[in-house]
């Protein structure tokens, strides 16, 4: 208890207080932000190309704090001047800057969170180039 004195002209009074501080809890500002499992929106689509050309693989995925891997046949592709990831919203893309004919195959795609796992595949097919302008114009049509 805390001794209390007050003094005045008319005379003198004492009294006790106690006194507790008690310290707020320290709230973050940043409020935790609802989490999601992964779900794969559209999946890669198989692609044909020719030797030395460029190929391309898309897959759109809903989810939080997403780990994306790329596989190809069972192995992880990592990005080189051959290899390149990129990410828009919620379109994940492997560019294949020259497709070579070690490069064809599956490809899986993986999105990965602490609530869950999910993958697609798609293969990747060499072809010579008149045949591929065929596969494309009949693609363009089939739209």
């Amino acid at each position: 208890a805390l001794p209390i004195l007050a003094i005045n002209d008319y005379g003198v009074a004492t009294t006790a207080a106690s006194l507790s501080v008690e310290v707020p809890e320290v709230v973050s500002p940043d409020l935790e932000m609802p989490s999601y499992p992964p779900t794969i929106i559209v999946p890669a689509r198989d692609a044909i190309t020719s030797e030395g050309q460029s190929a391309c693989f898309q897959c759109r995925v809903a989810g939080t704090d997403l780990k994306i891997t790329w596989y190809c046949k069972d192995k992880e592709v990592k990005p080189s001047r051959f290899f390149r990831m990129t990410q828009f919203e919620d379109t994940y893309q492997l560019e294949i800057a020259e497709a070579f004919p070690e490069d064809e195959g599956t490809y899986t795609f993986v999105a990965s969170n602490p609530l869950g796992q999910v993958s697609c595949t798609a293969s990747l097919k060499l072809e010579a180039m008149e045949r591929v302008i065929q596969e494309k114009i009949v693609q363009q049509i089939g739209r």
